[in-house]
């Protein structure tokens, strides 16, 4: 009879832990559906793919970005995530000035400011919380 207890104590904890992973997997795709809407930008997680931002951040973290801001005067010194067509990627860098309706950013390890300065038009968003 113990094998018997054993084995229905095994399967239960064996369905606990299923039901638990299926939940956790669950809110990672509502997550992962849900946070371009609440956080309003088409990217909300980048892969840093670089050493320019050292650092603050590293090669290989992961970042969470949002597009809520009210103007980009509120960027200043926020490090953010933008399309750069000169380069056909996104760039993730600090705006250290804003000129005229453009924005200039710079790696916080690089020497000089980014030949492209971006618009409001080009910006994703800031980078709200690093998760790596």
């Amino acid at each position: 009879m113990s094998l018997l207890k054993a084995i229905k104590q095994k399967a239960k904890k064996i369905k606990i832990a299923l039901f638990i992973f299926i939940i956790f997997f669950e809110c990672l795709v509502i997550l992962f559906f849900a946070a371009p809407l609440v956080l309003r930008t088409p990217v909300v997680f980048a892969l840093i793919k670089s050493d320019s931002m050292v650092p603050v951040l590293k090669e290989r973290n992961i970042v969470i970005i949002s597009g809520h801001y009210n103007s980009a005067e509120d960027l200043k010194s926020e490090i953010i995530a933008f399309y750069d067509p000169t380069k056909g990627k996104i760039i993730i860098h600090r705006v250290i000035d804003i000129d005229k309706g453009r924005i200039i950013t710079k790696g916080d390890n690089n020497d000089q400011v980014d030949l492209f300065s971006p618009t409001k038009d080009h910006i994703l968003g800031k980078v709200i919380f690093k998760l790596l």
